[in-house]
């Protein structure tokens, strides 16, 4: 994102919408990265090349 990352995205969303589930999908394979995803509000994690794993991760959030 240009002016906005995943993780400003998801604090700003999460603050607006506690009930918000945020799935963070992303290149990035880090545990810092996780950790910042969770602490931003993100109920999930995805890297990009598990892509599959989206449909079982929305299934069991929703």
């Amino acid at each position: 994102m240009k002016e906005l990352n995943g993780l400003i995205a998801a604090e700003k969303i999460t603050s607006s919408f506690p009930g918000a589930d945020i799935i963070i999908l992303t290149g990035f394979n880090s545990k810092t990265y996780r950790h910042e995803a969770e602490k931003a509000g993100a109920s999930a994690y995805l890297l990009k090349k598990d892509l599959y794993e989206l449909k079982n991760i929305a299934k069991n959030k929703c």
